[in-house]
């Protein structure tokens, strides 16, 4: 699907604005034109921007559900942000690619270590672990069933 330039253009210009706001309704607006054309624009906004944003633009990154997205977002996943990771764990379960099961793999053991180690967690380390068991789940490949079934207990 191709979306009107202008459109897309105005969007963009507005996503990278210093209004916080804005550059979330412009994150929104870009997803839902659902043409993967505007994912770059969307990858390159991420850099240096307030968490709030940075969430706008992953939950619109997901809702694309395109593959090409799965390299930005799988960094993410280790990002200091736990709401930021858990978006990203999220988007992830989305789109459903199963080259992304090893991160989100990565992430659910990295708990699994710590929470064994220190026996109690925050609760924030606890959403990026259940955020990424259930995109793992909604993947659904013999190897993400199996993670599941390995670090679900």
């Amino acid at each position: 699907m191709t979306t009107n330039p202008q459109f897309v253009e105005k969007w963009v210009r507005i996503l990278n604005d210093v209004d916080r706001e804005m550059s979330c309704i412009a994150a929104a607006k870009l997803a839902k034109t659902n043409d993967p054309a505007v994912i770059p624009h969307l990858i390159k906004a991420l850099k240096n921007r307030p968490e709030d944003v940075r969430v706008a633009i992953i939950r619109a990154l997901g809702n694309l559900k395109h593959r090409s997205a799965v390299p930005a977002l799988t960094p993410l996943l280790r990002d200091s942000s736990v709401l930021v990771a858990s978006m990203a764990a999220d988007a992830l379960g989305e789109i459903r690619d199963p080259s992304s099961v090893p991160a989100l793999v990565g992430a659910v053991r990295a708990y699994k270590q710590l929470y064994n180690s220190y026996s109690r967690l925050h609760t924030g380390e606890r959403g990026v672990y259940l955020a990424a068991l259930t995109a793992l789940q909604r993947i659904g490949t013999v190897e993400a069933q199996q993670a599941v079934k390995q670090y679900n207990r």
